[in-house]
């Protein structure tokens, strides 16, 4: 007697699509930006020309986003010369200069998680030792930072 073969088979469940990040143009420079689909208000800004905005939800269908310029999210340094040591700082970040405090905070917090040295301690003394130097790299550049950004 043969074994009854199925014909069910098992298949992947389908995958859920983000939602794309609507295209707009920045209404300062004209600049084609990318920002998130905000839940209730969020600040973004321009990555050209650095102007900064307040984005907001006002209605879900259909999907209306409503941009406000807003001062206080204007990337503080497109308004006035970069030091080079400044330049630097925001190098060893390994980020651009038109992010504001609270993004290079974050940037900042993530870069100390992956370089501490207790997370090295197990690869040896030369790992650990090279972890201590970054560290200590990241502290002086968010330093810097931190007072060159500060209002």
């Amino acid at each position: 007697m043969k074994p009854a073969s199925s014909t069910w088979s098992k298949s992947a469940p389908p995958k859920r699509r983000r939602a794309p990040a609507p295209k707009i143009e920045c209404t300062h420079c004209g600049a084609p930006m990318r920002l998130p689909i905000p839940a209730a208000s969020t600040r973004v800004c321009c990555s050209a020309c650095g102007q900064g905005f307040a984005a907001a939800t006002v209605h879900r269908d259909p999907f209306v986003i409503v941009l406000v310029p807003d001062p206080r999210v204007s990337a503080t340094p497109m308004a006035r010369e970069i030091p080079p040591e400044i330049r630097s700082a925001f190098a060893c970040l390994g980020i651009e200069p038109l992010f504001d405090l609270a993004r290079v905070r974050t940037h900042y917090r993530r870069q100390i998680a992956r370089h501490h040295p207790d997370k090295k301690a197990a690869l040896g003394p030369d790992a650990r030792r090279k972890a201590e130097l970054k560290t200590r790299e990241l502290i002086r550049a968010f330093e810097e930072l931190r007072a060159f950004l500060a209002p």
